[in-house]
């Protein structure tokens, strides 16, 4: 009898360890594009901590310079020598008057992925596969206005398949926010990207206990609870005083609000930046991320502001179970 015990509940361990494997990392965007804004940003998102672009961008050059890597048009297939990207720069810098040099002057990277998911903990691998500088500044509009403008100057394409010993770290911790939608970007692609149906399982999973949700401002791991999140959502209920006309009494109303997925727009991303200048390789080991919810206040029209409901973060040592 003991070892028919014994026997069962080795087939039962068995096939617990076999549902653990059911869950296998599946491409959740083919190729996503996304710029990042490289300079100081008053503490606004970008923050790229420790993170010395004009170094960064002066150690492309140079690979470019000494043919080792290749550099070619952004959005084109035609090759750029180092002369011609430096040439380009500095048209820009001369038409509008720049007070740069021109490797001060690039101050964006525009980024261009495919990222892996992995089913269990929803942990996001992200494979950089080129990397385009831009620059960036400010053109009067008229006498008291002025906008911004973008020009991507160069791409560099990456190994985004090979494992590398000799990254060097670019930034600590890289903040940035990636929009959920094309059209809110000039330089945002997300092909084959179901961001809807994604924002969906992500806050589902989070309510559903099946990954671990942390508050986004709290430094030191803090795990939120199902109704942190539902309030952070906006999934309340509310007592509202309805003026009732036939008799112009105030009723309270109970009003129920649920979860709109749609007021998902953005994910806010936490990694560490490293690269390998011989490989060409760019690694980005994500920390954390989380949704960004874009809503208009209650009972205050046309305010819309942002919030972080919760993050996953990947930088808490497991427990020993």
């Amino acid at each position: 009898m003991k070892q028919l015990f014994l026997f069962l509940v080795a087939i039962a361990t068995f096939q617990v360890s076999c549902k653990q494997e059911v869950a296998k990392p599946v491409v959740l965007a083919e190729n996503i594009s996304y710029s990042v804004f490289a300079e100081n940003n008053d503490g606004n998102l970008p923050i790229l901590s420790q993170f010395y672009f004009s170094d960064f961008t002066s150690a492309i050059l140079e690979n470019i310079k000494n043919n080792k890597v290749q550099a070619h048009e952004f959005a084109g297939s035609n090759s750029m020598t180092f002369d011609k990207i430096n040439e380009n720069i500095q048209n820009i810098i001369t038409q509008n008057s720049l007070q740069k040099s021109p490797k001060e002057c690039l101050n964006e990277l525009i980024f261009n992925e495919s990222w892996i998911l992995d089913t269990a903990t929803f942990k996001i691998e992200k494979k950089v596969k080129d990397i385009s500088f831009a620059i960036r500044y400010l053109i009067p509009i008229d006498s008291i206005s002025s906008q911004f403008v973008k020009e991507p100057i160069f791409t560099v394409m990456l190994n985004d398949s090979l494992n590398s010993e000799n990254l060097k770290t670019l930034s600590i911790k890289a903040e940035y926010i990636v929009k959920l939608s094309s059209c809110d970007s000039l330089f945002t692609k997300l092909t084959g990207f179901d961001t809807k149906s994604f924002a969906k399982s992500l806050i589902n999973k989070a309510l559903e206990n099946k990954i671990t949700p942390y508050d986004y401002f709290s430094e030191s791991p803090k795990i939120l609870s199902i109704n942190d999140i539902l309030v952070s959502l906006g999934a309340t209920t509310d007592s509202v005083a309805i003026e009732n006309v036939e008799n112009g009494e105030n009723e309270v109303k109970v009003v129920k609000n649920e979860i709109v997925y749609e007021e998902v727009t953005e994910l806010v991303f936490i990694e560490k930046w490293t690269f390998d200048y011989e490989k060409n390789i760019f690694s980005k080991e994500i920390l954390g991320y989380g949704p960004v919810r874009e809503y208009f206040k209650p009972y205050i029209e046309e305010m819309k502001v942002k919030s972080v409901p919760f993050i996953l973060r990947f930088d808490v040592p497991k427990k020993n179970s």
